[in-house]
């Protein structure tokens, strides 16, 4: 079975993983946001990364601050991706 031997044979430059880095997210330069009376995940998103649907992004970045997606308070700090 020399022949299939060929096939798997890779340059192992392409197999290089930084063992520190695994199951980390990846370092984003962050700014900080202060919610209002009004706000929401939603309105946060569309006004500062452009696109309502980002909001889930907040809530990863925040997940202990923020707790219920559907019940922040004005006044909670989060930190957001810098655009």
């Amino acid at each position: 079975m020399e022949i299939g031997r060929k096939a798997f044979e890779m340059d192992p430059i392409f197999f290089k993983v930084d063992t520190a880095t695994l199951g980390r997210k990846p370092q984003e330069p962050t700014e900080p946001y202060t919610v209002i009376k009004g706000d929401c995940l939603w309105r946060i998103a569309k006004k500062r990364l452009g696109k309502g649907r980002s909001w889930r992004l907040i809530y990863q970045l925040n997940p202990k601050e923020i707790g219920n997606p559907n019940r922040i308070r004005p006044g909670q700090v989060f930190v957001l991706p810098r655009g």
